[in-house]
């Protein structure tokens, strides 16, 4: 695809506000984006100063995210994979998973915390936002319960 056709997603959309937050906890360091799709998020925290990962299940998706990274002088690793089955050789400083943990079969969701956890330096935090069972109208495979993902984080 001629790099001139390339839409940037990133001002399609507000970035996330809990991405947007992050600043205040640290002005930077590594950080994993996962289901980054199109780098809506990826893209503004490289621009902030993060040495950003981008994972995502989509190799266009990731494409998308290079064009667009290399066109505002910016560096964001990508790798293509699976969440569900992807373990890090990495440690990063932060993880970020805005709306995809949801995406998941439920039975899924312990471990790949839990991996996510494993790839995250000590003192280091997790910025993830899903969809919940309030949402009755939706059609997502798995909505989270109230309050479920603390769960995961109480050690």
């Amino acid at each position: 695809m001629p790099i001139s056709k390339v839409l940037d997603y990133s001002k399609l959309s507000t970035i996330t506000p809990l991405v947007r937050r992050l600043q205040a906890y640290r002005a930077s360091g590594t950080i994993l984006d996962i289901g980054a799709r199109f780098g809506r998020d990826s893209l503004f925290l490289a621009k902030q100063g993060w040495r950003v990962t981008a994972l995502d299940n989509d190799s266009g998706s990731l494409n998308q995210i290079r064009i667009q990274a290399k066109n505002k002088g910016l560096a964001i690793k990508t790798i293509l994979a699976d969440i569900n089955t992807y373990i890090s050789t990495e440690k990063f400083d932060g993880v970020v998973a805005s709306m995809v943990l949801h995406y998941i079969p439920q039975v899924n969701v312990p471990r790949v915390i839990s991996a996510l956890k494993g790839a995250t330096t000590l003192g280091g935090w997790h910025a993830i936002s899903v969809q919940t069972d309030k949402n009755k109208l939706s059609s997502i495979p798995y909505l989270f319960k109230i309050e479920e993902l603390k769960r995961y984080y109480g050690d």
